[in-house]
């Protein structure tokens, strides 16, 4: 089929994919075209084996990820995969902090103990085995582009007496499989 230029300034004949690659610029784009928001943007991630014990009911680093925004009111998705081991009496409790700051309101568990927000994590698991536990969670850090956030993974055992094991398992009993164990965080940033 011939391309024809009508009279009425509209174009006929051109199949889809029958322009040229770069031949059509954002600037092109009408306002409105495509949705401005919900695009991500940038991706950062960090990955450990870093093995940890403890029996500390004050909060521990785990792991930690940072991102550098590229617009602003950008909202940040972390993702967490954590291979936790814990005594089946007392719950290790995980929380997201920002900047060294607890986010509050991530919902979920509380420490019942001390009324705290932030907790998004209440795991009970058997001494002898890891068990992965994935936590996905939009952060609305309300910053301009160009500013750095570091998000840190943390977490604290309820009763000293009963600990908890950060990718490896709590008995320490099967050392020959805790080298494959792993845990890791992914920062997306979603466009506002």
């Amino acid at each position: 089929m011939p391309i024809t230029l009508n009279g009425s300034g509209t174009v006929s004949g051109i199949s889809a994919g029958g322009l040229p690659d770069g031949c059509i610029q954002s600037a092109d784009i009408a306002s409105g075209v495509i949705p401005a928001g919900g695009k991500i943007l940038k991706v950062e991630s960090a990955s450990t084996n870093n093995k940890i014990t403890s029996t500390s009911l004050s909060y521990v680093d785990l792991m930690s990820s940072s991102i550098t925004t590229t617009a602003d009111n950008s909202k940040i998705l972390l993702i967490a995969h954590i291979s936790i081991s814990k005594f089946d009496n007392h719950s290790f409790l995980g929380r997201f902090l920002r900047n060294g700051s607890a986010i509050s309101g991530t919902g979920g568990v509380k420490d019942f103990s001390s009324q705290e927000d932030g907790v998004w994590l209440n795991v009970r698991s058997a001494t002898y085995s890891v068990n992965p536990q994935v936590v996905v969670y939009l952060d609305s850090p309300s910053v301009n582009a160009s500013t750095s956030l570091t998000y840190k993974v943390q977490g604290k055992t309820t009763n000293t007496g009963y600990g908890f094991a950060f990718n490896r398992t709590l008995s320490n009993s099967n050392t020959l499989h805790e080298s494959t164990v792993f845990s890791n965080i992914a920062l997306m940033e979603i466009s506002a």
